[in-house]
């Protein structure tokens, strides 16, 4: 193993850099082009504080109100039980 890998395998806690990690500044340059200059405020936001956000920002009219917490928790889990393997 290179130097540079060992100080590297070290410096991160001893985890392998992955591909994604790799990756990031690369991204994070992309991102900043004008085409992403729309940034979404979603502190202290409920997700559908920020989809409403994003549909005014947008100029577009949500056609289905706001699932009812239950009605949520539900979906949320059917969701889940949809992803399990």
């Amino acid at each position: 193993m290179p130097l540079r890998t060992r100080i590297e395998f070290v410096r991160t806690g001893g985890r392998r850099e992955t591909w994604a990690m790799q990756q990031m500044q690369r991204c994070i340059a992309a991102l900043a082009h004008e085409r992403f200059a729309t940034h979404v405020p979603n502190d202290d936001r409920t997700l559908d504080e920020v989809v409403e956000w994003i549909a005014a920002d947008a100029g577009l009219e949500l056609v289905r109100p706001r699932l009812t917490p239950t009605l949520l928790r539900l979906r949320r889990l059917a969701v889940g039980i949809r992803h399990i393997r």
